[in-house]
């Protein structure tokens, strides 16, 4: 029902071209956009001559007023592509000629959201374009050769295939040297799977989406990206599982949403160095990676994590934790909703002494520790220990595991039970006065799993002979007059003698207090 169409050459000083509109009408003589509008509706061929330069029909509001199909390019001398063709839906080309691109940079969108264009276009010569970006956003039908392309001048690539749903050709041997910018490159363009292990990507800052909700799934482990800063959202919604342990990120920044909602991913990233990403947001939430990422070295500008429902299992869970309190991050956010946990101690302690915030998750259904456990002896005779020494009481011993400290006292027969997470700790006996002394000083222990045991057993001999003895009277409740007050008495042998029995006397004011009852018996 509309008859009116819209030519909208971009004006320009020097333009002046003639224009048939296929029904008898020319005008001549014109330097920018012109109206026509026909008697009968019906298909017309309009024939420009040369005299401009550019032309935009992404700039008007409706489809019906862009062309069907380009039959010849003709000698027009372009000077720019931006946004040509852009929204002509119903585009074909049928041309078999190329247009002359010797003084065009620019190809921006200029096919943009042309859902019909399926046409040969390999034989274009593209050598001085230095951006094509979203060159061939959402045109849905696209799946044409594009291999004989010289984009060595290109440097910005972003979102030249984003939504180009049917897109699955070799563009293996493209010089991308040049390329700065993939945002977006192949975001939606989820047929696309062919291999891109030659590109030099070396000089490109940014990768943000490039993959986003693409179906790639190609080795990129060889591909140099030490320039890249953001590689936001990178893979989120990908179906992307391959190898990316090598490559070099320490110059990236922002990662927030990396791998969010991806399905597949669960490769190794424990060589990566993040230590200058200050953006984690959600980078792996609902993903399936279960890796251990123990070693990162987190920034401490990040201020929010996310790995609720992800494909973290306990152990790795526990080790992301525990990397985090070494690491002394303090008030951080994160998400685990989930997640399980055994390592409450280390957990507990980034809420309380870190003052970090977490989120959901769980206590595991099977935590099993690990043990380490001995016997602690006094070597009485100075001849070693053996089985005729008396054994170590209320001796206090530490396994260390920076910055956490797991502590117990020994047992009336010298006897000391740790339990203990993943994770590499030291082992002592803490708090003897320097008399003493302690064989092995020390001693390390590595576990890389649950439910295992390490048994060890220390020897402590003197130095010299000292008598001491530690007396200390404790309140257990606040004394008030008329009211029962309690104490807490305790003796320590801090000397290097053993005691068989002794007496301890407590005097009081029996005119401000009197005597109940004590555990065990006194005799007075």
């Amino acid at each position: 029902n509309n008859t009116t169409i819209i030519v909208p050459i971009v004006d320009s000083p020097g333009n002046n071209y003639s224009i048939s509109f296929g029904d008898g009408i020319t005008l001549s003589n014109q330097t920018g956009q012109v109206i026509h509008t026909y008697n009968t509706p019906g298909d017309y061929t309009v024939t420009i001559s040369t005299g401009f330069s550019q032309i935009h029909f992404g700039s008007l509001l409706s489809s019906n007023l862009r062309p069907k199909s380009i039959e010849q390019w003709g000698d027009i001398a372009w000077s720019t592509m931006e946004g040509a063709f852009s929204g002509c839906s119903s585009l074909t080309i049928n041309a078999t000629d190329g247009p002359d691109l010797t003084n065009v940079t620019n190809l921006k969108s200029m096919f943009s959201g042309c859902t019909s264009l399926n046409q040969s276009i390999n034989h274009w010569d593209v050598s001085n374009v230095t951006d094509m970006s979203g060159l061939f956003n959402m045109c849905s039908s696209f799946n044409q050769p594009l291999n004989n392309w010289d984009v060595s001048n290109v440097t910005n690539m972003s979102q030249i295939f984003s939504n180009c749903e049917a897109f699955n050709q070799p563009l293996n041997n493209w010089d991308m040297s040049a390329v700065t910018s993939m945002f977006g490159m192949f975001s939606g363009t989820t047929a696309f799977n062919h291999p891109l292990s030659n590109w030099n990507v070396s000089n490109v800052t940014n990768m943000h989406g490039v993959f986003f909700i693409s179906g790639y799934n190609q080795p990129l482990d060889d591909w140099d990206v030490s320039s890249v800063t953001d590689m936001s959202a990178m893979f989120q919604m990908a179906e992307y599982n391959q190898p990316l342990n090598n490559w070099d990120v320490s110059s990236v920044t922002d990662m927030g949403n990396m791998f969010s909602d991806e399905s597949m991913f669960n490769q190794p990233l424990s060589n990566w160095d993040v230590s200058n990403v200050i953006n984690m947001n959600r980078m792996f939430e609902m993903s399936s990676i279960n890796q251990d990422l123990s070693n990162w070295d987190f920034n401490n500008a990040v201020t929010y994590y996310s790995f609720a429902f992800s494909g973290l299992d306990t152990n790795n869970y526990d080790k992301l934790l525990a990397r985090f309190a070494a690491l002394g991050l303090q008030n951080k956010n994160i998400e685990s909703t989930g997640l399980r946990y055994c390592d409450a101690v280390v957990r507990s302690y980034l809420i309380n002494e870190l003052d970090w915030n977490i989120s959901g998750g769980l206590p595991g259904l099977n935590c099993t520790p690990n043990k380490i456990m001995g016997i602690v002896t006094f070597d009485q005779n100075n001849d070693g220990c053996n089985n005729e020494d008396p054994k170590f009481s209320n001796i206090r011993m530490t396994a260390a595991n920076s910055p956490l400290t797991y502590s117990t006292f020994t047992s009336a027969t010298g006897n000391f039970n740790l339990n203990v997470q993943q994770g590499t700790y030291v082992t002592q006996v803490s708090g003897l006065p320097p008399y003493f002394n302690t064989s092995p000083a020390n001693s390390v222990t590595t576990f890389n799993g649950i439910n295992d045991i390490e048994t060890l057993d220390f020897c402590i001999t003197s130095s010299l002979a000292i008598n001491d003895l530690r007396v200390t009277l404790i309140p257990i409740n606040e004394a008030r007059p008329g009211f029962l007050a309690k104490y807490r008495a305790v003796v320590e042998n801090r000397g290097t003698q053993t005691i068989e029995y002794g007496t301890l006397a407590i005097t009081f004011n029996t005119a401000l207090q009197s005597f109940l009852l004590s555990n065990p018996a006194v005799n007075t």
